[in-house]
């Protein structure tokens, strides 16, 4: 039998009852009971010898977390990277709208433009027309301001765009940012018939908190309203074919309630697979109307990942997963961009305000016009490998891209750049151990 190695991409978490085992390659995560058999292939490996062909450790060699030792894992891992910046659909963040009905009190937006101009959803139809040949499909991502600020051009884009799609044998696929204040029924049917199939609807804590930041235009309360539209989605519509994931922007002020609002989470959507959700600290992104909470922003998830433990949460965090294994975001893809209400173009849907980010435009004939120096600066493979990621083992995964923008601000070009998740690897797997999802694979059940 040829030499094997363990992976240098997989990381430990030691409980009293067995051990959580996740590999930063494949981005699986398994529960192993037998931890004295795992310690026997280690010291095995690590001494060079081939351990005895057990189930364990067949299945770890068939998962990957034990591999030849002829393995190049580093050139895996830039592989996996290339694959995503080059990924050959096109994805496209359309702003449908750059009004908001809400002024949450941490939002950076400045508002300054409307919804989608006539002559740019037609230039985009004519860009489709002129180019889809080229990629293997095609995501539209909606988003803001609000979005369902402007349903009628989502409608028209979207059904010239399946047309197009449907005609050119490419797939079609869609998701929608909003905070769901609009999406009554008759909306959601709408959009389901757009191919929208995913939607991301931020909830901050209970009514207490939530109606704290983020309100209407006129201050008037929200909550209520969004909450109640989740319920008539969650009782009425019969399809398994979207997701829908409720996203908390957690600061201290949710933090003496989070217990009661996971209960009210569970209660009313944990039942429904349809339903996932997803924890992020409240962050100062920019704008003026942060001021006001800058000092109740949470530094890390480390509060958030505590009261989750806590509250035994048994919640589906597959989004948090996903994001874990994402090596860059959107705005480091060659095939993605975001694109304006009067048709300029960026890279992230963050700095609109920023320079570096305005990186073209798009033209009432269907032409992007790039300034190709700024562009590809969002897609420069390789940053400087110094400060923290020195002595990285899963540099070569992320390149210190996985916010693109992150690495290009000056301010941080040369510090770590590893997301939320990697900073708090141990409670993040625990989480993920706690909620009992599917994800988490369970070798004892497996017969070992």
């Amino acid at each position: 039998m040829q030499s094997m190695k363990e992976s240098k991409f997989n990381y430990a978490v030691y409980e009293k009852d067995y051990v959580l085992l996740y590999n930063h390659l494949t981005n699986r995560i398994v529960r192993i009971h037998d931890k004295a058999a795992l310690k026997a292939i280690c010291e095995a490996l690590k001494a060079g010898e081939t351990p005895a062909e057990t189930p364990l450790f067949k299945r770890l060699k068939a998962q990957d977390f034990v591999i030849d030792s002829s393995v190049d894992e580093d050139l895996r891992g830039r592989e996996r990277f290339l694959s995503h910046v080059y990924n050959p659909e096109l994805r496209v963040i359309i702003l449908a709208s750059e009004q908001c009905n809400f002024r949450c009190t941490y939002c950076y937006e400045s508002f300054k433009r409307g919804a989608l101009q006539p002559k740019i959803l037609e230039g985009f139809i004519k860009f489709l027309r002129k180019n889809l040949g080229n990629y293997t499909g095609l995501h539209i991502d909606w988003f803001g301001g609000e979005p369902l600020l402007a349903p009628d051009a989502i409608e028209r884009l979207s059904q010239a765009a399946r047309e197009l799609c449907r005609k050119s044998g490419k797939t079609f696929r869609a998701s929608i940012t909003t905070n769901g204040y609009l999406l009554d029924y008759a909306l959601f049917r709408m959009l389901s018939a757009c191919n929208v199939v995913y939607y991301q609807i931020t909830i901050d804590g209970l009514a207490t908190t939530h109606d704290k930041s983020r309100v209407l235009v006129n201050g008037e309360p929200t909550f209520e309203r969004i909450i109640n539209n989740l319920r008539c989605i969650r009782d009425t519509v019969k399809s398994r074919l979207f997701t829908i994931c409720i996203r908390s922007n957690i600061s201290q002020i949710q933090l003496p309630t989070f217990n009661e609002y996971i209960d009210f989470l569970q209660r009313e959507f944990g039942g429904d697979n349809r339903f996932n959700f997803l924890f992020r600290p409240a962050g100062n992104w920019g704008g003026e109307r942060v001021k006001s909470i800058e000092d109740t922003l949470l530094k890390s998830t480390d509060p958030i990942y505590e009261a989750l433990l806590k509250a035994q949460a048994k919640l589906d965090l597959y989004t948090h997963l996903e994001v874990m294994g994402t090596p860059t975001c959107y705005a480091g893809q060659k095939n993605g961009f975001v694109l304006g209400s009067d048709g300029t173009l960026y890279k992230c849907t963050v700095d609109f305000e920023e320079e570096y980010n305005h990186v073209g435009y798009m033209n009432e004939k269907g032409d992007l016009v790039l300034d190709n120096d700024k562009f590809n600066r969002w897609l420069a493979l390789y940053s400087e490998r110094n400060g923290q990621c020195s002595g990285c083992t899963t540099w070569s995964l992320c390149h210190n891209r996985i916010c693109a923008a992150q690495t290009l601000r000056k301010s941080s070009a040369h510090s770590g750049n590893c997301g939320y998740e990697k900073s708090a690897l141990d409670d993040f797997l625990r989480v993920l151990d706690c909620s009992q999802k599917a994800y988490v694979q369970d070798y004892e059940a497996e017969g070992l």
